[in-house]
């Protein structure tokens, strides 16, 4: 693995793991990369890897192009 990637990963675990311990998954998220690291279905981890940084790159595009101002609603909840 390259060192500068194991590096980043490493400070990244200890600036943010104990916040990111109590982030819930998905239901059945941890089951299934258990039984992916069981099986050592190392191309399964990878998708799962691409698809999460897919989503998070596609949301901070859209979050910097496509910023909205949320207005308040002129209605009396009660």
């Amino acid at each position: 693995m390259n060192s500068d990637f194991s590096e980043i990963m490493r400070q990244l675990r200890e600036q943010y793991g104990a916040q990111l311990a109590h982030m819930p998954l998905p239901e059945g998220v941890p089951e299934h990369v258990a039984e992916l690291v069981s099986q050592g279905d190392v191309e399964g981890l990878i998708l799962m890897i691409k698809l999460s940084w897919m989503f998070g790159a596609q949301a901070g595009h859209a979050a910097a192009h496509h910023t909205q101002v949320l207005r308040p609603r002129n209605v009396v909840q009660a």
